[in-house]
């Protein structure tokens, strides 16, 4: 009777561990490409907290608009071009550095997100 209760216990009480959840890392440039949709769709007023801030960018309300509709269109083109290669590129990391793919394919959202802002800015300030 003592091992009966017990198992009882055992599964009802101590559940099995499971395997962690691991994200997917095309799920990070998912969320990066999502928060530039309201950038491109124009429903970010000019904010101290969200969007392309600088001061020339917040002197007018359409100025800010198509500063912001610029820096969410390459967002979004460099997380297309993130989740398009994730899997290419943390094979190549992992194979050459070691880690595993979550850690690499993070790594290359976050990046080709940087390289997507670095590309709106020029793109701004060059198109005087």
């Amino acid at each position: 009777m003592g091992r009966f209760l017990a198992e009882i216990v055992r599964k009802i009480l101590v559940r099995r561990q499971r395997k962690p959840w691991r994200y997917m890392p095309e799920t990070v440039a998912i969320v990066i490409a999502m928060t530039a949709i309201p950038m491109v769709a124009g429903w970010v007023p000019p904010n101290p907290y969200y969007g392309f801030r600088t001061p020339s960018t917040m002197a007018t309300p359409e100025e800010w608009h198509f500063a912001n509709r610029l820096m969410g269109w390459y967002m979004i083109a460099s997380q297309v071009v993130a989740i398009t290669s994730i899997s290419a590129v943390a094979r190549a990391m992992e194979a050459r550095f070691g880690g595993d793919r979550v850690t690499w394919g993070v790594l290359w959202s976050c990046l080709t997100a940087l390289i997507g802002i670095g590309a709106a800015v020029l793109h701004y300030v060059g198109r005087a």
